[in-house]
């Protein structure tokens, strides 16, 4: 009988970045609190399945947005 050989789990992570022109003491606003509750509903769990980064454009608008 040939030996039974464990295969790891190979699990992918999605990688969310959030960008807001705002600082970082406002934190996300309500839609984005939706936004997760979602992704909840749909079974995603945050450091398990999905990470959300952040970044900050401390008021500066012009820093995050390209028109």
């Amino acid at each position: 009988m040939a030996p039974v050989t464990a295969r790891a789990q190979q699990v992918k992570v999605y990688r969310i970045g959030v960008l807001s022109p705002f600082a970082s003491s406002f934190g996300p606003g309500p839609s984005f609190e939706a936004f997760r509750q979602m992704l909840r509903e749909l079974g995603y769990i945050e450091e398990r399945d999905v990470v959300l980064e952040y970044r900050w454009g401390l008021g500066r608008a012009d820093q995050v947005i390209d028109p």
